[in-house]
């Protein structure tokens, strides 16, 4: 669960990003971004510099895992191979 820059709320259901306002009492049901690649979501982390949500798929947790960096559009920018688990995100300002 990460916030981005218009106060949206990001959580993972069935490996799809999912987005709802702060302030929301209800879960919207429709993914914001999903990705035929990815397994399962096992972090995520919002770069507000560069407004870009980072998205880790831990794979099967005993090979290298991917990142998926995706734009305010949800559109996937690009992705990079991490190592064995890649879970947290940290981004200087």
């Amino acid at each position: 669960l990460c916030k981005n820059a218009n106060n949206q709320l990001g959580y993972a259901l069935d490996g799809k990003l999912m987005l709802m306002s702060a302030g929301s009492t209800q879960v919207t049901e429709t993914p914001w971004f999903s990705h035929a690649g990815i397994g399962g979501i096992y972090g995520m982390g919002y770069n507000e510099t560069d407004q870009h949500w980072w998205i880790s798929d831990a794979k099967d947790f005993t090979s290298r895992g991917t990142i998926y960096r995706v734009n305010q559009n949800a559109a996937l920018t690009d992705s990079l191979m991490a190592g064995i688990v890649p879970r947290n995100f940290g981004f200087l300002k």
